[in-house]
């Protein structure tokens, strides 16, 4: 009898971040969707009456949405990642730029979403005021987005949509 050696597969593990949505069989598996799935399970586990007009849309992933008359804008990622590709079309159209820009990162093989946090379109066109010539998308380190869900949910609760230009 001869005895193997070799170890055993090495399995890769993360811990699920703290705040994260875990999602029950979601019959998607687009970022923006299980996104706008975590999104409005956390609106019925907190009993909000919020109005969430946001759609599945997997052919238009950088579709504004409105969220209790806000204009918000959905930026994803793989879970782990470390930073945030945001397309910028809607921020080069005067007038229809998004009031808060909400970070997602997305484990699709666990249906796990986690929201790291928003940005307020002033908060963003300040971080970048440099970087911005004409290009279609750009990158931010998840980091730059701050609060979490609950600085989404408190922004869309408690401000007038003419607050945040």
């Amino acid at each position: 009898m001869t005895e193997s050696t070799s170890q055993p597969p090495s399995i890769e593990a993360w811990p699920i971040p703290e705040g994260a949505v875990l999602l029950d069989d979601p019959n998607t598996s687009s970022w923006r969707g299980l996104s706008i799935i975590a999104l409005r399970q956390i609106l019925k586990e907190r009993n909000l009456n919020l109005p969430l007009n946001a759609q599945l849309e997997i052919k238009k992933p950088e579709r504004i949405f409105s969220f209790n008359r806000f204009a918000v804008q959905l930026a994803t990622s793989g879970i782990t990642s470390d930073e945030i590709i945001i397309p910028l079309n809607q921020w080069y159209r005067r007038g229809s730029a998004p009031q808060l820009l909400l970070a997602a990162q997305v484990d699709d093989e666990n249906n796990v979403v986690y929201f790291p946090g928003v940005l307020t379109g002033p908060e963003f066109e300040a971080l970048l005021a440099k970087r911005l010539n004409k290009k279609e998308e750009i990158s931010l380190s998840v980091n730059d987005f701050q609060g979490g869900i609950d600085r989404l949910i408190s922004f869309v609760r408690i401000l007038e949509p003419a607050s945040i230009p």
